[in-house]
């Protein structure tokens, strides 16, 4: 391209000489001059395209910031940012050192590095680099719930052939707002501490020999010296989600899944926390600095030889292109046996956040509501399209549109939309960058900003048109569709394709959320109501999110609780927040160490999302080389299916709610033995005890029969028997003529609650 270059400014050079000794043809001088110029700028774009379509957004954003604050304050310092990249092996360290690159991590073709702002077009430009990623921080989207699960039968060793508690299992939590005194984050007598690993990476004191941002605390002395995360006075999600996935409880019925399992703790950063980020700092805190935080786990396991899940109940909008990303790509590369993630799917059901236009239609949009001065969407198509932007009430419902042609990659396009009969002024901002999915052609980004909160400007109508292109709208939070606000306004919006990244990805175990659980009484007698319209028995909640996914997967991958979860709550948020309106949901308050603790109620796919992984932790225990794809053919064999009707997997359960118990037995392999139930009884006990006796006990006596069957692992029926019903609730069966080892029993009543199946060893 600089060879090119170089030579049409020699022939303009020469030409122009020429043209200067003959007069006469100074018009035709001008011409070609004006041709040169054009063939010149044209020539400009496609090298600046070339560079800007390697990069994702943020990046670009990063990128075009420097250059402003590079023109404001030329004598500072660089800003950094965290990212991937996808480059060439063969030249990558030099390439990666010549642009002041400092490497945290390779995946193949794939590094995560840190990079300054100011050099992102000259990384961008090598030849030898495919795409620069990274996108902007997350946003934070048990004393009953074992049972609906079907977790407790698996904590009694005396009833499987061994306890079931997550022992030999690392859980990784990646979340914000953790209070790592907490005593449930003990031992249930409170002697043992489980957290043995803690990246803070908000933590003021880096240290960055090998982490980008913060620090990193190993040992009880220091973690538990560290007290809270350095967001922990103005958060406490974290406390919350890692005590409903791994907390011992401490002398309550509150215990997580997995209560015995081993703590690695990453405290990230949201958006919430930005006050705690210094400016120059903000690009450091993106998703290639949460794919640390998912490696950071994973390697602390490899270091103790165990199985790992990592529960993370953050998401952030998908940006249309990420079947192809690099944090996708990254995150495949790095799950694999023993190493899952687990994702929550959002709590964006509630919104009408989508719009479809295929080809044909001519036209589709919806009214554009946020209650904030700023509002934004992605616009993805497969060819030419025109959006218009739609004054609804004004005189003539002013229609201000943009053709998809008027964009180019290099430049951002701004037009101005006036609201509210003229009273209030916006701004559209449109920026358009390459898709990376193979049938899009451009993804484009619309950010609006208004000099009032676009709730009180006016209703605002977005429409895409278009008759031979496919396209779709997706808005993102603070913003939302709204049908037909106005007379004669768009109403095509409808809630899909919601679920977030990561959980959108093929590789993370998408969680969604469902009711049982209407309310709860807080620890000064108050009672809160929040039961939901319609059915509360298990069915999906009304805000968990719904696919397919942008690129068409089907979403969620598994269900479980998330409407009123008792776990955990921080008690230095509790200290520093005594006003908070979330304190209010506290059911109870103890004291530990000098310190008042709570437990508190709390709903959304946040809650969901570490039930899963405190349950896939109990089947690491048994299977500790579990890819995720084992994990998801175990949903898709035992999962609770809560409507009738639908054809699982589906875009609103995905394979249904989960069911640790049957997934066990599915993982023993004898959960396909005829007439074997895949439930466990609620209030049928039983074991073997060392001389050969079946003891089986009741919460009472039962009032009806109950018909007991004893099967081998074959699935041999190798006992029958009859409990009579009648004054005691034990009863003893002779089985030691049978030989040593695994037996599944079979209890068949009318009596409630006894039916199910129990594994026993001889």
């Amino acid at each position: 391209m600089a060879a090119l270059f170089s030579i049409l400014l020699a022939g303009l050079s020469f030409f122009c000489f020429f043209c200067s000794i003959n007069h006469k043809i100074t018009s035709m001088r001008k011409i070609f001059i004006a041709m040169l110029a054009a063939w010149w700028a044209a020539l400009q774009a496609v090298a600046i395209q070339a560079v800007t379509d390697k990069m994702s957004a943020y990046v670009r954003e990063a990128a075009a910031m420097s250059k402003t604050k590079k023109k404001a304050a030329p004598g500072e310092g660089q800003m950094l940012m965290t990212a991937f990249v996808s480059i060439d092996t063969t030249a990558a360290d030099s390439i990666l050192a010549a642009n002041g690159c400092r490497v945290y991590d390779r995946s193949e073709d794939i590094y995560i590095v840190t990079v300054p702002v100011g050099r992102l077009e000259s990384l961008a430009s090598a030849a030898c680099v495919r795409r620069i990623e990274a996108s902007r921080p997350c946003r934070a989207s048990m004393d009953t719930t074992a049972t609906l699960v079907g977790a407790t039968p698996v904590y009694d060793g005396l009833w499987l052939p061994q306890a079931y508690t997550g022992d030999g299992v690392v859980v990784g939590v990646m979340d914000i707002g953790f209070d790592v005194t907490h005593p449930t984050f003990y031992d249930s007598t409170a002697t043992k501490y489980r957290i043995s690993a803690f990246w803070d990476q908000l933590d003021p004191e880096t240290d960055t020999s090998r982490l980008p941002v913060g620090r990193e605390y190993r040992g009880t002395d220091a973690i538990i010296g560290k007290g809270h995360s350095t967001d922990g006075l103005q958060q406490t999600h974290g406390t919350h989600t890692a005590g409903i996935a791994a907390g011992s409880g401490y002398d309550s019925p509150y215990r997580g899944m997995a209560y015995e399992s081993d703590l690695c703790l990453v405290s990230n950063a949201v958006s919430n926390d930005l006050n705690l980020i210094a400016p120059d700092d903000t690009y450091k805190y993106t998703s290639a600095t949460d794919a640390l935080g998912f490696k950071y786990i994973f390697d602390y396991a490899a270091t103790r030889g165990m199985p790992c899940v990592a529960s993370f109940s953050e998401s952030s909008v998908p940006e249309y292109n990420r079947s192809d990303s690099l944090y996708s790509r990254y995150l495949e590369r790095l799950t694999g046996p023993g190493r899952i993630i687990v994702a929550s799917a959002g709590n964006e059901s509630v919104y009408l956040n989508y719009v479809d236009k295929p080809a044909g239609r001519p036209e589709a949009g919806s009214c554009l509501y946020s209650q904030e001065n700023q509002a934004g969407f992605f616009v993805e198509a497969n060819g030419p399209f025109c959006l218009n932007f739609i004054s609804c009430g004004s005189p003539a419902n002013d229609t201000t549109t943009v053709g998809s042609w008027q964009c180019r990659p290099d430049s951002a396009t701004v037009v101005s939309i006036r609201l509210g009969n003229g009273s209030h002024g916006c701004t559209a901002t449109i920026e358009r960058y390459a898709a990376a999915t193979a049938t899009r052609d451009s993804i484009y980004h619309v950010a609006i900003a208004c000099d009032t909160p676009l709730s009180s400007a006016g209703v605002l109508a977005v429409t895409v048109s278009g008759a031979a292109t496919d396209a779709s709208l997706r808005c993102y939070s603070p913003a939302m569709f709204i049908n037909g606000m106005a007379e004669g306004a768009p109403a095509d919006a409808e809630t899909s394709h919601n679920i977030h990244a990561p959980a959108c990805f093929g590789a993370v175990v998408a969680v969604g959320a469902t009711i049982h659980r209407t309310g709860f009484t807080n620890y000064q007698g108050q009672y809160f109501d929040y039961s939901q319209p319609g059915r509360n028995d298990g069915v999906r909640s009304y805000y968990s999110s719904v696919g397919p996914t942008i690129d068409g997967l089907t979403k969620p991958d598994a269900m479980a609780p998330g409407d009123n979860i008792v776990s955990a709550y921080s008690s230095y948020y509790e200290e520093s927040n005594p006003e908070a309106s979330d304190i209010r949901s506290d059911v109870a308050r103890f004291g530990f160490n000098g310190r008042t603790y709570a437990w508190n109620s709390n709903t959304g796919t946040s809650m969901a999302t570490p039930v899963v992984a405190g349950a896939i932790a109990l089947w690491l225990q048994a299977c500790p080389r579990l890819t995720p794809a084992d994990v998801k053919d175990v949903l898709s064999r035992t999962c609770r299916r809560p409507e009738d009707g639908l054809d699982y997997p589906n875009n609103q359960y995905g394979h249904g709610e989960i069911d640790t118990h049957h997934g066990l037995l599915y993982l023993l392999g004898i959960d396909d033995i005829e007439g074997l139930a895949t439930n466990s009884p609620a209030r049928l006990r039983a074991a073997i005890s060392p001389e050969g006796m079946l003891k089986l006990c009741l919460d009472k006596a039962p009032a009806r029969r109950i018909s007991l069957r004893l099967f081998a692992i074959n699935g041999q029926s190798v006992m029958e028997h009859t409990l009579d019903a009648g004054q005691t609730n034990t009863f003893s069966i002779d089985v030691s003529s049978l030989p040593h080892g695994i037996y599944a029993l079979q209890a068949n009543s009318e009596e409630p609650g006894v039916s199910g199946s129990i594994l026993v060893r001889r």
